[in-house]
C-alpha cells in the first residue's frame, strides 16, 4: 500500500494523482506499515496535494520516528533546526539527531539548510513541489 502511495506522489508507473498517494497512504498507515508516515509527512511538508502544514508534516514524522524510522528523525531534527516548528531549536534538533543515530544508524542525512531554501523556493514558485529526485532506502 505505501508503495502505490509512493507511486502515485511521483506519477511512477501510474498517472500522477495525489488524492489517490494520500488514500494509499493513509491504508497502509492503518495496516501499520513504518514508512507510510514519513511518507505522508513529505506530502504535507512540500504541499503535495495538500496545503502545507508543517504540524501536520510534524505529526507524520514523530509517528515515523515512534516506529523506529531514523529518516523521519532527522527530518524532524531539520524542523526544528530551520523553524518549521516555532522559533529554531538547536537544542531538541540535537536531540532528535542524536536519537536517530541511535535507531537507525545508516539513515540518508537530510540538509536542513538545502530543505529550507527548497521549500521557501518552492511557495514562491507556481506552489507545486517537484517530484523528489531520491528514493530512500530503508536497511533492515
Amino acid at each position: 500500500m505505501a508503495g502505490l502511495g509512493a507511486m502515485y506522489t511521483n506519477g511512477s508507473y501510474v498517472k500522477q494523482d495525489f488524492g489517490k498517494a494520500l488514500g494509499w497512504c493513509e491504508k497502509s498507515i492503518e495496516a501499520g506499515n513504518a514508512d507510510a508516515p514519513a511518507q505522508t509527512a513529505n506530502m504535507y511538508l512540500n504541499g503535495r496535494g495538500v496545503r502545507k502544514d508543517y504540524a501536520m508534516a510534524a505529526q507524520y514524522f514523530r509517528q515515523a520516528a515512534d516506529l523506529g524510522d531514523g529518516y523521519a528523525l532527522k527530518f524532524l531534527a531539520n524542523m526544528y533546526e530551520v523553524g518549521f516548528r516555532g522559533p529554531p531549536d538547536l537544542d531538541k534538533a540535537g536531540a532528535l539527531r542524536f536519537r536517530a543515530r541511535q535507531v537507525d544508524p545508516d539513515a540518508r542525512d537530510v540538509d536542513p539548510i538545502a530543505l529550507f531554501r527548497r521549500i521557501c523556493a518552492e511557495s514562491q514558485g507556481h506552489g507545486q513541489a517537484r517530484p523528489a529526485a531520491h528514493r530512500r532506502r530503508r536497511v533492515i
